[in-house]
């Protein structure tokens, strides 16, 4: 069972992410967001998307989503969500806990 992340209406990026999911809920990997390096963004905390939590329209969206944005082959993206994963950035979304998983 994935942990489920809220996507943030203020995101300059809700819209796209809304058209790609469906709705603004999305299944993310870690409850706690890490730092990575992002290309052009430097530095940044991300959760990780659940990849296989997705529908497969989810996940085609996803795919063509991300080709359209950075100039890439469909299947090159699909590869790459694959091997590495696709982050979202932790100022986007918030990623609600049970205080009682703390006691």
């Amino acid at each position: 069972m994935s942990l489920e992340a809220v996507l943030l209406e203020k995101s300059p990026r809700f819209e796209e992410w809304m058209e790609v999911f469906g709705g603004n809920r999305v299944p993310v990997r870690n409850a706690v967001p890490k730092k990575t390096n992002l290309p052009g963004l430097g530095k940044k905390e991300v959760y990780l998307l659940d990849v296989e939590a997705l529908s497969a329209e989810q996940r085609s969206r996803l795919t063509e989503h991300l080709a359209r944005k950075f100039n890439l082959p469909v299947d090159l993206v699909g590869n790459q969500i694959e091997q590495y994963g696709v982050p979202l950035l932790a100022e986007d979304v918030y990623v609600p806990m049970d205080l009682r998983f703390f006691l």
